[in-house]
């Protein structure tokens, strides 16, 4: 039996337990696609009616790599039913945090099991209270 649980599996070692949640850290600061979806968006009128034009999805990289212009996103939450669209740079950094807030509160990711003695922990290897 396995004796450590973090997130949603579960670890022989501490060692195995503390490489996940170095992992996890890693995927909270730079894959914002794990929370979230962003799309560049572009704004049009159809029948007098304003509409936005939806871009492909951004990786990743793209996401991490964007500046502050004119352009215009849309970005949906993968925990909640949060989306918005038309919004710029600025308020699209603010919206990335509070999806990674809300995903990384869902996850617990500060905690972790010990099912040895049926305890809860808090993460001590990395620093996690600044994504709950």
């Amino acid at each position: 039996m396995s004796r450590y649980f973090y997130i949603d599996t579960s670890y022989e070692t501490i060692e195995d337990l503390e490489a996940a949640i170095t992992s996890m850290k890693n995927k909270l600061d730079n894959s914002p696609t794990f929370w979230c979806s962003i799309r560049r968006v572009e704004a049009t009128t159809v029948e007098g009616m304003e509409a936005w034009i939806m871009g492909e999805k951004l990786s990743d990289s793209d996401i991490n790599s964007l500046t502050d212009d004119d352009t215009k996103y849309s970005i949906s939450s993968l925990l909640s039913e949060y989306n918005e669209t038309g919004i710029t740079y600025t308020k699209l950094k603010q919206k990335i945090i509070e999806c990674r807030t809300l995903y990384a509160n869902y996850n617990c990711v500060q905690k972790y099991g010990d099912m040895q003695d049926y305890s809860e922990h808090n993460v001590t290897n990395e620093d996690m209270s600044s994504y709950v």
